[in-house]
This record gives C-alpha cells, sequence and structure tokens, in this order.
C-alpha cells in the first residue's frame, strides 16, 4: 500500500452508490465526444455490511447501510479528498463532504450503518479524521443505534428464494395494472432495458406481498443495445451498437439507484415487463429525452401500452428532423406530394376505394393511409355466401359515407408491391376526405373510432397519414370500449340464394310469382354489367338476382377478360357509346340502396323490372328515366308504353334527349322509312351466306360453316395449334379458368386439339365445353385443357362455326318435353347439308339471328326452289311464334302465322292440349 497524501478537494456527481460504504462519482462538466469521466471512491476507514448479488444472503444491515447513503447523496454534488489508494484492490479511499459542509465518514459511524476499519501494521492508511470517526462509533454502541443495536437486524430486501414460485410475467402485470408501484432503478443494461426492484408487490400469489427484482423496458422505446461477446473467444468483449454507451449513460444518469414510480404496461412472449418509469423529481420523461436526443428509436407494438405515446413519437419525429444520434443522415422517402379531386365510384373494402380523377377522369384504385380493414373472407365459387362481421361493416360504413360522394384525396405514400402481390402496379395510400365538408376531412377518423379500422404499425422511418397520432388515440379508445375488431365478434358467412349463375332459370322462374307478389324490395346494386343490366343483393330476401331494366336498353360495352394480376388477356369491342354508358352506370348507380320491382324473368333466368335509386334522405329516382335523360339508353323495343305507368313519360324524355343530341343521340340522325328499307335490305345481302351445318343443339341452335371461308380459316387454326406442342405442355390451372374462357381441348374421340369456349367447371375438376369451330359440345378433364398465349391470336380469333338462331320463333330447350323431338326433326333436315343462311342481325361476330333455307332438288340460291326452317317447324308444331308489341314483332307474328296454324291445327307436340300461347307475350331481353 502507498500513502498519498491529503489534495485540494475535489468535487463531483454521485451517479450511484453500489453499497454503505461506496460511491460512483463522475465529472460535473458537460460531456464531450462521450460520457464524462468517473471515479469509484470508497469511504476512508469504514467498512459497510456487504450486499449479496442474489439479493437473498444481505448482511445484517447491508441493505439499511446502502438506503442511508443512497437516499443522502444519489444525484448530489459533493466534493472529496483522496486519503489513500490500495494498489493491489484498485480501490481509492476518501473522505466525501457535501456541498453545505459536513463529513459523509463521520454522518455513516455515527448512524451506525458501517464500522470503523482499524489499519494494518501501522501503515497509515487510514483517514485523517480517523480519531473522530472512532469516537463516533463509539457513541454510537454506546446509544446502540444501527448495526450495534444487537439483536435481530431489521429486514433487508423481501425478495423471494431462488427456486420459489413466482407469478409469471402475464400474471404479474395483471395484478399490478392500474397501480403505480415504488421502485429502485438497480441496474441498467442498456438505455432503454432496466432491472429494477419492485416494492412490495404480489411474489408467489395475489397474498404474498414483498421485493422483487426484475428486467423492464421502457413501453415504446428502444434504444440501440451491445452485440454479445464471442462465447468461444474468452478475450473478446461485448461491442455497442452506435449511441449505446450514449443512451446507457443518459438512462444512467437519470434513474440509476433512484426511487422510481412504475406503470406496469404489459409483457412480451420472453416475459420481459414493459412500463413507463419515472422519476417524480425530473422534469421530462426519460423516454421522451431518449427519443429526442436521438439515442432511441420508438417500437410500434409497445408504444401504446404508454400513456406517453403521443409525446413519445412527437420526440422522436423531433430527432428526426434535426437528424440527430441514430436519425444522422437520415432522408425521408421522398414522395410526389399529390392532392386531386375526385367521384368515388366503388368501395372495394373497408380501406380501399376506386376513384374516377377529374383531372384525367380514369379510375384509379386508392387505399387509406396507415389503417387496414380486416379482410372480408372469399365466398363460394357459386356466390352462395356473403360475410357478415366487422369486415362488411367497415366497407358498407364507407360506402355510405363516400359511394358517389365528391372526395379529395391526398397521397401520402406509395408502396411497391411485394413478389407475392398478383397485381403489379404501384399501391396508392391516402387520406380521403369528403369536399367542402369539415366534420369528414378524413373518413378513416370514425372508422377508427368505431373499432372498423385497425392502425398500421409504421417503423419510425416511414411515412404515414397526417393525423396518424389521432389514429393511435381514437384506437386506443375503441379498444378499451372492444368496439368492432376489438370485440369478441368475428366474421361469419351466411347462406344466400344465388340466382345469378348458370342454373339460376329454372330457379328464378319459381320465385317469380312471390317477387312479383310481395314486391317492391329495398336492395343494393353490387355490380353492373352494362348500363341497363345488374346484380342486385335483396337483404330481406338475402337473395342475389340479375335485373334487367324493363323499359330501357343500353348498347353493350367493350367486354374484356381479366387476369389474376389484372391484366387483360381478352377483348371484345362493344357497340358504340356503350362504354360511355357503362361509365355513367358505374358513377351514379353502383354500390347505392335501390328499390326493385320484379316483373317478369328472361329465358336466362334474369329478372325484368323497374328500379329506382334511393338517396341518403330518402328521396327516389327512376334509373330507367336517369339513362334516359342523359341519352345513354333508349326505349326497349319490346315495352308497351301502354302498360307501365310511365310509359308516356318515357317516351317524352327519350324524345327529348334525343333532340338534344345527348349521349348515343350524338350523332344520330333520323332516317326515312324507304331509307332505313334499303340500308337494311342492303346490311342483309352482305351478310348472307351459303355454309354446311356442322351441329344441331337444343333450343334451336344451328351451327353452320361459311362455305367459302371456313375451309382456309380452319387450316390456319389447326396449324396454330400444332404449332403449340400442346402435347408437352402443361395443364391450366382449373383456379384460373373462367366461364366464357377460349382455350385448347382435347376432343376424346380423336384424341385432337381443338379451340373450346369454357361452358362449366364441375367440383369434381371436369369441365363442360363447346368446341367454338364446329359447334359440338363435350366434356374433358382439366389435364385435356391448355392455356392460350394471348398473344398469339388464337383465343381472339371468331369462332368459324357461326351459331344461327331462328328469328322471331322459339325452339323448346332441352328442359321441354318437346326438346328432343325438335332436335331430331332439325337434324333430319338440316344437319350436314348445304343451306343457305338469310341472316337479320348478328349478335356478336359468331351468332346471327335469321332464318335457313334448304335448296329442293333442282333448286338454286335463291328463295324459289327454297324450304324455309322457320316455316317449317312451325308446320311440324315444334316451335311457336314470339308474342311482343313491337312493329318489328307484329310483322313477323302476321308473317309466320299461317305456318304456325298448320302446327296448331295437327295438335301435336306444343299444341297437344291446344294453343297455350295466345294471350303469352314475350316480354324478356
Amino acid at each position: 500500500m502507498v500513502a498519498i497524501p491529503s489534495t485540494t478537494p475535489l468535487s463531483g456527481l454521485v451517479k450511484a452508490v453500489p453499497s454503505g460504504d461506496t460511491l460512483l462519482l463522475m465529472k460535473q462538466a458537460a460531456p464531450v465526444n462521450g460520457p464524462p469521466p468517473e471515479m469509484r471512491l470508497t469511504l476512508s476507514s469504514l467498512k459497510a455490511p456487504l450486499l449479496s448479488r442474489d439479493a437473498v444472503s444481505d448482511e445484517p444491515y447491508a441493505w439499511a447501510s446502502r438506503e442511508y447513503l443512497r437516499q443522502k447523496l444519489i444525484g448530489k454534488v459533493v466534493t472529496f479528498r483522496i486519503d489513500y489508494r490500495v494498489q493491489s484492490l484498485n480501490r481509492i479511499f476518501a473522505t466525501v463532504f457535501l456541498a453545505e459542509g459536513g463529513s459523509i465518514n463521520l454522518d455513516v459511524a455515527a448512524a451506525g450503518m458501517a464500522r470503523v476499519k482499524r489499519p494494518l501494521n501501522d501503515s497509515g492508511d487510514c483517514s485523517p479524521e480517523f480519531e473522530a470517526l472512532l469516537a463516533a462509533e463509539d457513541k454510537a454502541a454506546a446509544n446502540s443505534i444501527g448495526l450495534h443495536a444487537g439483536g435481530s437486524a431489521p429486514i433487508s430486501r423481501r425478495v423471494p428464494q431462488p427456486n420459489a414460485p413466482l407469478l409469471d410475467g402475464e400474471q404479474l402485470v395483471t395484478s399490478l395494472r392500474g397501480r403505480h408501484v415504488q421502485g429502485i432503478v438497480e441496474y441498467v443494461a442498456n438505455g432503454s432495458a432496466l432491472k429494477v426492484l419492485l416494492k412490495n408487490v404480489p411474489c408467489a400469489s395475489e397474498a404474498d406481498i414483498g421485493d422483487r427484482l426484475v428486467t423492464m423496458c421502457f413501453s415504446g422505446v428502444q434504444c440501440p443495445g451491445f452485440r454479445r461477446a464471442d462465447p468461444e473467444n474468452p478475450s473478446s468483449q461485448s461491442t455497442p451498437m452506435p449511441f449505446a454507451v450514449n443512451a446507457r449513460f443518459l438512462t444512467e444518469v437519470r434513474l440509476l439507484h433512484r426511487d422510481v414510480v412504475i406503470s406496469t404496461e404489459g409483457v412480451d412472449r420472453n416475459g420481459i415487463l414493459f412500463a413507463t418509469i419515472e422519476d417524480p423529481n425530473a422534469k421530462l420523461y426519460i423516454g421522451e429525452e431518449l427519443l429526442r436526443a436521438g439515442f432511441a428509436k420508438t417500437v410500434s407494438w409497445s408504444i401504446d401500452l404508454s400513456a406517453k405515446a403521443p409525446a413519445l413519437r412527437a420526440a422522436e419525429r423531433s430527432a428526426m428532423d434535426r437528424q440527430v444520434g441514430v436519425w444522422k443522415g437520415f432522408k425521408r422517402p421522398t414522395v410526389n406530394s399529390e392532392l386531386f379531386n375526385g367521384t368515388c365510384v366503388e368501395i372495394v373494402s373497408g380501406d380501399m376505394i376506386v376513384v374516377r380523377d377529374d383531372n384525367t377522369g380514369k379510375l384509379r384504385r386508392i387505399s387509406l393511409a396507415s389503417v387496414r380493414a380486416n379482410r372480408l373472407e372469399r365466398g363460394a365459387r357459386d356466390k352462395s355466401t356473403v360475410t357478415v362481421g366487422p369486415a362488411s361493416e367497415a366497407r358498407d360504413a364507407l360506402r355510405k359515407k363516400l359511394i358517389g360522394k365528391r372526395v379529395t384525396v391526398k397521397i401520402e405514400y406509395t408502396r411497391a408491391p411485394s413478389d407475392e402481390s398478383l397485381r403489379k402496379e404501384t399501391m396508392h395510400f391516402a387520406t380521403v376526405g369528403r369536399e367542402g365538408d369539415q366534420k369528414n376531412t378524413d373518413v378513416a377518423l370514425p372508422l377508427i373510432s368505431a373499432g372498423l379500422l385497425a392502425v398500421v404499425r409504421h417503423r419510425g422511418e416511414e411515412d404515414r397519414a397526417a393525423n396518424y397520432e389521432e389514429y393511435l388515440e381514437r384506437q386506443k379508445a375503441a379498444v378499451e370500449a372492444k368496439r368492432g375488431i376489438h370485440s369478441n365478434n368475428e366474421n361469419v358467412t351466411r347462406r344466400i340464394n344465388n340466382l345469378t349463375g348458370q342454373d339460376a332459370k329454372k330457379r328464378s322462374r319459381d320465385v317469380l310469382s312471390g317477387l312479383q307478389r310481395n314486391g317492391p324490395y329495398r336492395g343494393l346494386v353490387e355490380y353492373v354489367s352494362n348500363a341497363s343490366r345488374f346484380r342486385v343483393f335483396l337483404s330481406s330476401e338475402s337473395m342475389l338476382i340479375t335485373l334487367a331494366l324493363r323499359a330501357v336498353r343500353c348498347p353493350q360495352p367493350t367486354r374484356r377478360s381479366y387476369a389474376p394480376d389484372g391484366s387483360v388477356t381478352e377483348e371484345v369491342a362493344g357497340e358504340p357509346h356503350g362504354d360511355e354508358a357503362l361509365d355513367f352506370a358505374r358513377d351514379h348507380i353502383m354500390q347505392r340502396d335501390v328499390e326493385v320491382e320484379v316483373v317478369n324473368v328472361d329465358r336466362v333466368g334474369a329478372f325484368i323490372g323497374n328500379m329506382q335509386l334511393i338517396s341518403p334522405s330518402g328521396e327516389k329516382t327512376d334509373v330507367s328515366s336517369l339513362l334516359l335523360e342523359h341519352g345513354h339508353g333508349y326505349i326497349h323495343p319490346s315495352f308497351d308504353p301502354s302498360r307501365d305507368p310511365f310509359g308516356n313519360v318515357y317516351g317524352t324524355i327519350e324524345k327529348r334527349a334525343r333532340e338534344a343530341k345527348k349521349g348515343l343521340w350524338r350523332d344520330y340522325v333520323e332516317q326515312s322509312e324507304a331509307e332505313l328499307a334499303a340500308a337494311e335490305q342492303k346490311k342483309s345481302a352482305a351478310k348472307n351466306f351459303i355454309g354446311v351445318v356442322c351441329e344441331i343443339g337444343f333450343g334451336g341452335k344451328i351451327y353452320v360453316q361459311n362455305r367459302d371461308t371456313s375451309k382456309s380459316a380452319l387450316s390456319t387454326i389447326e396449324s396454330g395449334l400444332k404449332s403449340m406442342s400442346l402435347e408437352s405442355k402443361t395443364a391450366a390451372p382449373i383456379a384460373t379458368l373462367r366461364q366464357g374462357q377460349i382455350v385448347a381441348a382435347k376432343f376424346s374421340a380423336d384424341q385432337c386439339w381443338y379451340r373450346a369456349r369454357v361452358l362449366y367447371i364441375h367440383k369434381t375438376g371436369e369441365i363442360d365445353v363447346r368446341f367454338v369451330d364446329y359447334g359440338n359440345e363435350g366434356r374433358v378433364t382439366i389435364g385435356d385443357v391448355r392455356s392460350f398465349n394471348t398473344a398469339g391470336g388464337l383465343a381472339s380469333a371468331a369462332p368459324i362455326a357461326v351459331e344461327v338462331a331462328l328469328g322471331n320463333v322459339v325452339v323448346p330447350d332441352a328442359d321441354d318435353a318437346c326438346g328432343i323431338p325438335a332436335g331430331e326433326f332439325l337434324r333430319d333436315m338440316i344437319y350436314g347439308k348445304e343451306v343457305n343462311v338469310s341472316v337479320y342481325s348478328m349478335d356478336g361476330p359468331a351468332k346471327a339471328i335469321g332464318d335457313i333455307l334448304v335448296p329442293t332438288p333442282g333448286g338454286s340460291d335463291a328463295r324459289v326452289g327454297s324450304v324455309s326452317v322457320r316455316e317449317e317447324i312451325l308446320k311440324a308444331g315444334l316451335a311457336r311464334i314470339i308474342r311482343k308489341r313491337d312493329r318489328a314483332s307484329k310483322a313477323a307474328f302476321n308473317q309466320l302465322r299461317p305456318f304456325e296454324q298448320v302446327g296448331i291445327d295437327s295438335r301435336a307436340y306444343l299444341w297437344n292440349y291446344g294453343e297455350a300461347y295466345e294471350s303469352d307475350f314475350d316480354e324478356d331481353n
């Protein structure tokens, strides 16, 4: 030991008090390039009882001694004089004084919290106050003070034994929730992870109260840590991450060995408690201080546990803006801030909408920023179920707020699609508000309050919605109130009667009388097929129907088929003005509340009737009048104004739109009857052709290959199919197939590949198809189907076999008792024969409506010398004339009535029980 003479007193701040005779001091000067210097001092000539590492086997009075010195000195400025140093122990012994004067050494000895240590071998290593210390000790012993009291020592830390059963983290948090617990910070692992002695808390059970030493982290705050040393290398040391030392020092200065107030708030899966730990005497919460200094980042999952969450986020933003600490050099992702106005035309889900941009007129898919709705579960492929619960409630709430409304969209950030995402376009996230509505500047806020939307947990550097802080506060209130998705309610599926599928024809007729009798019905427009044809959900009946307007027909829009990623795989051009009419219907009718009145059902199971829009205020607007007024439709040829109370009104509205050149009437020029007749004759002549009947189907479907063009066209198709090496390609996934899709399918009879249209996909995996170049139907397995590459042209080329429907007549279908005899009659009469096809009109590129003329022996291609199939099947009693009230239908009726009368007189087939259709008028679309 080497004696050190007394020196000029030095000063320092008491940072920690490890025991009753030891202090950790640090320099008072402001730190430069890291924490300031520190010094560990032991009180000269004193020895306090030892504290154990496990907090269980403390020496008597060890805890009381430490607490006496800690409460007296922690956080205070003291002066000290170095008395001597023990080199072998690397310890410095000093006399410590408070700023107001008085020796701490003497105070400790007088309080009986340490014993005076006698020097060994007259080394002189003792305090200059040694005699005074002895006198103070003798006085304390005489008065039986402190450790001189004798008898049992005071209770030390009341911590459980090492192997004692304890409440786990979840149980401890539950027992302490809502309470402010007193504690002492014993150790700082890093800036946000502490070891804390909790006082008077449940340990082994709720009734067993004691002290407990636990590891705690700040809720919502995470500081850089220390990388562990290599266990295989004894000489290696832990390495601090950037700013880890700064963060730990700041926490030590503010909290180490301080009395703190603790609010326990949560626990992670490793049992680590999360809490708000405060020094009651501090001006600023340590979590805010760490974040403001840039020594920490917020943690999204735990920050909402803290009542100080808004202040913590504000402190982090301040550090990010100033680019200090861990945020040095940080740059926010550059986002082209965009603000635009438009009209909301569709609600995709509770957090996604479709807006028609005023600037471009295009539809834009927009996601609400920083929120997420529960996903609607995919229903059955036949749409026989609907989802009921928070997911559907969120979508409906957003629909009521936004559909059809003018909106303001502020793009907050964008995201590139993930590799797993089917859609590959950039996603836009925005704050959406109703234009001019100060109460709804952000539609996400009330939905969060209702518990219908969840707030996304952003990382500190991520962009977010402008009202993100308010989002979190509202979500916290919704969680506490257990509203919406935060309750125990879950999404459930409910069965509905879907009358829009392929098998709807018969079932629609079964419910027709009930719908006619009990209507009208409230409903919701789920989808717009074209401007006059809709898919409507009738909630009171749990029924999904297709509704075609009775009075109005609108031009057909372009038909597009889409792949799962949103790309167009097939496109069929529509009629003039069809796309404009569809856009108008989507903008004004899609997802609106409506009132539906059913009048009839058509040949494919779609209901025919009237529909009225219902505004939020309850006002009703007739959809047919709306379409006619804007020139997006015209009165249906089969509509009889005399049978509808609005018939004359519709005529007046259509006339006004035609005179004003609105919509489809923009380029309309009314022609004289002579011009119309000449044009129709020229049009028909151009479409008439000679061909060979290659297939006969039920319902009078006749397939004919054009004699002049089919041979070369078939050769081209066959060459294209052979070049694709279809046998070596893998089968098309059944999930990607859809009704109406053009595919390559293997015909079972000759094992060759042909083009086919998908008619129906069975649950067994088998697929009904029609071979479009020959007209015949068949059933194939998924292994015998290949998808086309749309770029090759085989999918888009027109079918070679043209379907010819006999005009103005109805031929019994397969479900009719006369269906098979009618098919056999046509097969015997024309199958495989060369015929003349007289075309009246075309319904698409491969369907003609007209008549088939069979040349008689020695006849010619002219009408004379030919037999009309339409007339012959009427005479056989296997078809009837369509009854409609428009002028063209009445003319056809008068022309064909004599032939039908022959069948009626024969009492055969359809007329077995008399003229069953005398008063039945066909009003189908």
